[in-house]
């Protein structure tokens, strides 16, 4: 399946990270998006470039506000 494949890919986790920023994500695009971030950070770390968490974290962090404001969850 492609998305599997998207999955594996180095740039995913940015690309979801980028989708969760968008204020029009779907509930089940926002769930998939951050389930590949998990998975690219917790099961695949070496899909993640070396400089990701200064990327990654503060990003994470407004996604999460925003969507705890937009009572998403």
């Amino acid at each position: 399946m492609w998305l599997q494949e998207f999955r594996g890919a180095p740039e995913a986790w940015l690309l979801c990270l980028e989708l969760l920023s968008r204020p029009d994500a779907q509930e089940h695009e926002a769930y998939f998006c951050a389930n590949t971030l998990r998975n690219s950070c917790s099961k695949a770390p070496q899909l993640v470039a070396a400089d990701a968490p200064a990327q990654l974290l503060p990003k994470m962090a407004l996604c999460l506000l925003d969507t705890l404001s937009r009572s998403m969850w």
